[in-house]
């Protein structure tokens, strides 16, 4: 029977050693960028009116910049050098079809640091559009788990708009993904609502077990001494029961 995993931790400490003790010593991360331009006005409230891409300076500015930092300062010591694709969807080129590598040549990106130069080269040139669905990044990453076997955390920072037909097709790409050893972190950006995101987080009783956690950026970070520990915590908040139940479900290599 389906179940809802709580949210149970109160520090990323506690979470890690939870992670290790379920006897997941490193995490692979997938990382997918929403390029979709609902973006342009998703920032009005939370974002002083800017576009959740805008760029300025060298310094982390926009949401996806900033959470990409606070992600990258947390989770690098878990990868243990494990490299990361990454992916944007919603442009003008892959619309709700397809997502393209950030980096042109298709390699995966290094590091966070590879990831944060491949996300602002990409963010400067590319032209936002859609209509948005997560369905083609969530199906890359189960090719990707597919051929590793591997345990994935698949990390969507999205501004979570989506139109009927998008979140038809996202839904069952949630619900197929639950076949793998995938967790899916939809990291929501900007003003929302995002009433979609969250009846997936803890509804789809037909996931053959709960791969998904809905955390709201602005929400979680904000007023917090440790913004970085804070995103990192609500984001792998669920992990440790997910690659368990991935375990218990025989979906990993043996």
């Amino acid at each position: 029977d389906f179940a809802a995993f709580r949210d149970r931790f109160h520090t990323f400490s506690e979470v890690s050693t939870a992670m290790r003790r379920a006897g997941l010593p490193d995490i692979h991360v997938i990382v997918g960028i929403d390029f979709s331009a609902s973006n342009e006005w998703q920032g009005r409230k939370t974002f002083r009116g800017e576009s959740l891409h805008a760029l300025k300076g060298s310094n982390p500015h926009n949401p996806y910049q900033r959470a990409l930092a606070s992600l990258g300062a947390v989770l690098t010591p878990l990868l243990h050098g494990n490299p990361i694709p990454a992916f944007g969807f919603g442009d003008s080129t892959t619309k709700d079809t397809a997502v393209f590598p950030l980096i042109e040549s298709g390699t995966p990106c290094l590091d966070f640091n590879d990831l944060m130069c491949a996300y602002t080269h990409t963010a400067q040139k590319v032209q936002l559009s859609g209509p948005t669905s997560l369905a083609p990044l969530l199906q890359k990453a189960q090719e990707i788990a597919a051929h590793s076997r591997e345990f994935h955390v698949v990390l969507v920072l999205t501004d979570g708009q989506l139109d009927p037909a998008g979140e038809a097709s996202s839904r069952r790409a949630v619900v197929s993904c639950s076949q793998l050893p995938l967790s899916l972190v939809l990291l929501a950006l900007g003003d929302g609502p995002w009433p979609a995101l969250q009846r997936w987080d803890d509804e789809l009783p037909e996931r053959r077990f709960d791969n998904l956690q809905l955390v709201r950026h602005a929400e979680v970070t904000r007023g917090c001494r440790n913004p970085d520990a804070a995103l990192a915590l609500h984001a792998l908040m669920e992990v440790p029961d997910q690659y368990r139940a991935a375990v218990q479900l025989g979906l990993l290599k043996s």
